[in-house]
């Protein structure tokens, strides 16, 4: 029985981390990586503190009520999720344009491209050129 609940439990973490890191990309295109880096270690750090105050915290006598409390929180914290709304994309409740609000505050040149429309395959054939020649 705890095997079960710890594997459902288990289970429902992956996809709340997966909600998380799935907002990534329509953050900033352009920034892709600079803002995966910011959630990845901003995940790592509230794990951290949010382990430390309520498993350091005097009024949560048990564990089992610490994980309990913990599960609650995590609960609360992906459903903020839901109410995420991109302009150009929606949300869950909202449709694309449907709200006024923009929350991009500086915005991205026209013509900017990120790393994910980035043409490399000049590089990568000037690298192959230089394998071949480092091989003979």
């Amino acid at each position: 029985q705890v095997v079960l609940a710890m594997l459902a439990f288990s289970i429902c973490v992956q996809m709340a981390e997966g909600l998380h890191f799935a907002v990534v990309p329509y953050v900033s295109k352009p920034a892709m990586g600079i803002v995966m880096g910011m959630v990845a270690a901003g995940g790592n750090l509230g794990a951290v503190v949010l382990l430390l105050t309520v498993f350091r915290n005097d009024n949560i006598e048990r564990t089992d009520t610490g994980f309990m409390v913990l599960g609650g929180i995590i609960m609360a914290g992906s459903l903020i999720l839901l109410f995420l709304y991109f302009p150009e994309h929606g949300g869950m409740l909202f449709r694309a344009g449907t709200l006024s609000y923009n929350p991009q505050r500086v915005k991205v040149p026209a013509g900017y491209r990120g790393a994910s429309a980035m043409d490399y395959t000049f590089h990568r054939r000037q690298k192959m050129t230089e394998d071949k020649v480092y091989a003979t």
